[in-house]
């Protein structure tokens, strides 16, 4: 059969995408995970946090991007 429409590609758009990979988990239940400090240096984690004015135990979970794109998830308040 023919197919009469195709989507849309970035290229059509003229978008450019750039390849981030996989996240890496820095922080993991207000731990640094020692592991990740091979992709990023805890100064990097500290500032972050810092900017966000957080504490490492205050993190559910923290990754990092291959661009340097961090993601945050606090932990949830205990009642």
């Amino acid at each position: 059969p023919k197919i009469k429409y195709e989507p849309v590609s970035k290229q059509d758009m003229k978008i450019d995408c750039v390849d981030k990979g996989l996240p890496t988990l820095v922080i993991s239940d207000g731990k640094i995970v020692e592991e990740a400090l091979k992709n990023v240096s805890k100064i990097d984690v500290l500032n972050e946090l810092k900017s966000r004015k957080l504490s490492v135990g205050e993190v559910f979970i923290m990754t990092v991007d291959r661009v340097g794109e961090f993601v945050v998830i606090r932990k949830e308040c205990e009642k």
